[in-house]
């Protein structure tokens, strides 16, 4: 799962952000219509934020491709560890 970074000179540059609230109900939809998919994530920076990109772990995502993708950079890989860290050491598992 992709959350979209609108990117200048693409069609869709002028597209807005995934509202954080609307980005966590996708990844509980995609995760009650696939219960056993191993379901990933990636930039979660923008559409979801810290706080968003853990409450992803804890409902639904079991992964986050993190560091830097094709046409952009992502966040740090250092933030997207202690954000799993995190929910583990809550005693959540993610997804």
């Amino acid at each position: 799962m992709n959350f979209l970074d609108p990117r200048p000179g693409t069609p869709f540059a002028d597209r807005p952000l995934v509202p954080q609230g609307e980005a966590l109900r996708a990844v509980a939809a995609f995760r009650l219509a696939m219960p056993s998919t191993q379901l990933r994530f990636a930039g979660t920076e923008l559409a979801l934020g810290d706080d968003g990109t853990e409450a992803g772990l804890m409902g639904g995502a079991n992964a986050i491709i993190g560091g830097n993708y094709l046409t952009t950079f992502g966040r740090p890989m250092e933030k997207d560890r202690d954000a799993v860290d995190r929910v583990m050491e809550g005693g959540a598992r993610p997804g």
